[in-house]
């Protein structure tokens, strides 16, 4: 009797005939792609790796739907936590509970990504038109009709990286890094750790990229109604109301995540706004003087065609350089003090 509880007890093998017998009982067995090991089931027991046989158009958009619309960890779960609760949502996440949101770096990637194909879809409706230079020297312009074709040239070449994928990348990879740096500044001691400051301002960052996407989306196509013609975002007008409303959303959001993570009162909203400001001031000073070394190189390059005043160039990179000092002289005072 006991040999017979104890035969029944024994586990099943999932290698050589116990394997083969396993096989015929509960299905085919599948050797794990990553590590070799034989077994039957979804998902390999010692890796995890999928048992997957191999990789097809249909599979990569079932993945992505499922990504998409998964309800935990999911992008709409994470949309919804952020907007309505931040501050809980962001201290359960650093507090070790990753089960409600994506990770950071997927969420501001897939933001990112979101905010590049809804601007494309407004160009190719022809509800925006695309940065180019005649726009830009156009009476109504950020630039006069009269200014020289170099600067012209120079400046749409400067606007359309931005604009490009690579461009919008960059650039809010540089504030995520710098509001980052900011908020471990201004909220030491609530973020005692370096990361946790990486992980606010990428949340953050993503979910106001996200928000100022949608303002697009809802502002633009009226506009193209009411107006007739295609939304020039480099007019001095649209320009002004693009970059107020995308100052403005995150700003906003930014004061209202600060408000529910740091704790409620003016001050903690204070200095989630100061940081945010900051952080803007500090991205577009950098690219400021990108742009200054850039139109310099090209100067260099062909004098002929590229006549500039160096003085007045100097004067702006100095002006640029302005917030950069102040962040690592109040941080080098901090670290000191």
């Amino acid at each position: 009797m006991s040999s017979e509880c104890d035969d029944q007890d024994e586990p099943t093998t999932l290698s050589g005939q116990g394997m083969e017998n396993g096989s015929e009982a509960g299905g085919a067995a599948a050797e794990c792609p990553a590590c070799g090991r034989r077994f039957i089931g979804t998902y390999c027991p010692d890796c995890g790796q999928e048992a997957a046989s191999s990789v097809s158009t249909g599979g990569v958009l079932e993945d992505f739907m499922r990504e998409f619309l998964d309800i935990e960890q999911g992008f709409l779960e994470t949309v919804w936590a952020l907007t309505v609760v931040p501050g809980q949502a962001l201290q359960a996440y650093l507090n070790g509970d990753r089960n409600r949101l994506m990770s950071p770096g997927r969420y501001l990637l897939a933001t990112l990504v979101i905010q590049y194909v809804a601007i494309r879809g407004l160009i190719w409706t022809d509800a925006l038109v695309s940065v180019r230079a005649s726009a830009i020297a156009e009476p109504s312009g950020l630039l006069s009709d009269d200014a020289p074709s170099t600067l012209t040239q120079t400046v749409a070449a400067l606007l359309q990286f931005v604009e490009s994928q690579e461009g919008q990348i960059v650039t809010y990879l540089a504030v995520v890094g710098l509001f980052s740096l900011l908020l471990r500044l201004l909220f030491r001691e609530q973020l005692r750790r370096r990361p946790d400051a990486v992980v606010l301002s990428s949340f953050l960052v993503g979910h106001a990229v996200l928000l100022e996407t949608t303002v697009h989306l809802a502002s633009v196509p009226p506009a193209r109604l009411l107006s007739g013609t295609p939304v020039n975002p480099v007019s001095r007008t649209i320009f002004g109301v693009f970059f107020g409303a995308a100052f403005a959303v995150f700003l906003g959001y930014v004061g209202w995540a600060a408000y529910q993570y740091f704790g409620p009162g003016p001050w903690s909203v204070t200095k989630g706004l100061l940081g945010a400001t900051w952080a803007l001031v500090e991205a577009e000073a950098i690219f400021g003087l990108v742009g200054i070394g850039y139109i310099r190189w090209l100067a260099w390059r062909n004098p002929d065609a590229y006549p500039v005043d160096g003085a007045a160039l100097m004067g702006l990179g100095c002006l640029c350089a302005v917030p950069l000092l102040l962040h690592a002289g109040t941080a080098v005072y901090d670290r000191l003090r």
